[in-house]
């Protein structure tokens, strides 16, 4: 029996394939919160500090007055996944605190806001010098 991937995780490999050909020195980490785990590995992970609903990708670059990037991956839009509640309210105290978070619905979304932040990274940084 050959396993299937999930579709998210198919975009997640490629978003991540795109970004370290693209721009090989863009400092980020991908936050694997979710999947399925044994219960035991799952209790290990939640007494060492994993939290509910922290976004798949995280960007420590600054950028028009916002501290980093968080993006939220979901499959295309049409594999209808939608945020969890603890998603949505991680995603509103990360953007309390001055983080510039959005959801993508696929590699190509997650791949505009990227390039869209750091436009407006770069468009600062011009200013400035």
């Amino acid at each position: 029996m050959v396993k299937r991937i999930p579709r998210e995780e198919i975009e997640h490999e490629r978003f991540k394939n795109w970004i370290d050909h693209k721009y090989p020195n863009l400092l980020y980490w991908h936050t694997p919160n979710g999947g399925s785990r044994h219960p035991a590995e799952a209790a290990k992970l939640k007494r060492m500090g994993v939290k509910r609903g922290v976004p798949d990708f995280f960007f420590p670059e600054s950028s028009a007055g916002f501290k980093g990037l968080f993006i939220e991956m979901k499959p295309p839009r049409a594999h209808r996944s939608t945020l969890s509640e603890e998603q949505r309210d991680m995603l509103r105290k990360l953007r309390s605190m001055n983080y510039y978070c959005a959801v993508a619905y696929g590699c190509q979304e997650a791949e505009e806001i990227l390039e869209e932040y750091l436009l407006i990274a770069d468009a600062v940084l011009y200013e400035c010098e």
